[in-house]
C-alpha cells in the first residue's frame, strides 16, 4: 500500500445512502501518512500562502478533509487564516453538508424581501425523517463589508444560510469549523478580572453571567455559535455551574429538559 491511499470505491455503504463525492480523494490511513502528506502539502507553491511551510496547519486541513470525505488539496484551496483561526469558505461548508449523507435531498433556498430586508429560508430533510427542518437568515444579520456580499448578495446569503442550518441541525458537520463571515464578538461591557488557584479559574460571577446571557443566547439562536462554543469560551474566564450551562443551552433550569 502506498503512503497515501485512495478510498475504495467498492466499499460497502447503506443501500439507500446517497453517493458521497469521494472519488480520487487522498485519504491517509494513519497518522504517519497524514504527517507525510502534510509535509508534502506545505511545500507546494500552489497551496494557499497561509499553509506554505506550515505542515502543522496543513495537518489540520487534512484531518478536516478526512472527516468530510473530501480531497485535502481541494479543501485547502477553500481556506484562509483570520486572526489566528483557520477559516473554511461558505461554499465548502455547503458542499460538506451535501456530502455528509445526512440529507435525503439537497438543501433548498427560498428568498424573500429586497435590499437590507432580503432573507433566505434554508430547508433540508434529514434522512429517516419526514418533516423538513428550516432556518431563516436575514441579510442584515450576516452580511459583512467584504465586496463579494455587494456583488453577489444572494449567493453569499445561500452560503451563510447553509452554515446556519448546519450549526443548528447538523452540528457534527460543523464541529470546530468557522467561516470568514462569522463574527467572533466578545461580550460587551466591562469584563471582570479573575484570580486563579493554580491553573484553575474562579467561578464565573453570576452578575456578569446574567448580563451576558442574552447576547450568548442570541448568538446561538442565530446559528453563529453553538452552546458548546459559548460554554468553552466562557470557561476560559471562569468555571460555570451546571445550572449556568443549562441556561446557556436554553434548557429548563429545574428539570434540565427542553
Amino acid at each position: 500500500m502506498g503512503e497515501v491511499a485512495t478510498i475504495n470505491q467498492s466499499a460497502t455503504v447503506e443501500r439507500d445512502a446517497p453517493a458521497l463525492a469521494v472519488n480520487n480523494a487522498l485519504v491517509p490511513q494513519n497518522i504517519d501518512q497524514a504527517m507525510r502528506l502534510a509535509e508534502m502539502m506545505s511545500q507546494g507553491a500552489l497551496v494557499p500562502s497561509h499553509l506554505q511551510n506550515k505542515p502543522t496547519d496543513c495537518l489540520m486541513v487534512i484531518e478536516q478533509a478526512a472527516r468530510w470525505k473530501m480531497s485535502p488539496f481541494a479543501v485547502a484551496q477553500c481556506t484562509s487564516s483570520i486572526h489566528g483561526k483557520l477559516m473554511f469558505e461558505g461554499k465548502l461548508v455547503t458542499a460538506a453538508v451535501h456530502n455528509s449523507g445526512l440529507l435525503s435531498r439537497r438543501l433548498s433556498f427560498e428568498f424573500s424581501g429586497d435590499g437590507t430586508s432580503r432573507s433566505v429560508t434554508v430547508t433540508g430533510t434529514i434522512r429517516g425523517e419526514t418533516e423538513p427542518r428550516a432556518v431563516n437568515v436575514k441579510l442584515s444579520e450576516v452580511a459583512t463589508e467584504n465586496g463579494t456580499w455587494k456583488k453577489q448578495p444572494d449567493q453569499q446569503l445561500c452560503y451563510a444560510g447553509a452554515r446556519v442550518w448546519a450549526r443548528r441541525h447538523a452540528p457534527e458537520v460543523m464541529l470546530g469549523v468557522y467561516t470568514p463571515d462569522e463574527r467572533f464578538d466578545e461580550p460587551q461591557g466591562e469584563q471582570p478580572t479573575y484570580s486563579t488557584r493554580g491553573s484553575e479559574p474562579d467561578p464565573y460571577p453570576e452578575d456578569a453571567f446574567q448580563q451576558n446571557l442574552p447576547k450568548w443566547r442570541a448568538a446561538i439562536e442565530a446559528g453563529k455559535k453553538s452552546p458548546g462554543d459559548i460554554i468553552a469560551m466562557v470557561q476560559t474566564k471562569g468555571v460555570l455551574t451546571e445550572d449556568q450551562k443549562r441556561q446557556i443551552r436554553g434548557e429548563d433550569t429545574e428539570t434540565g429538559e427542553e
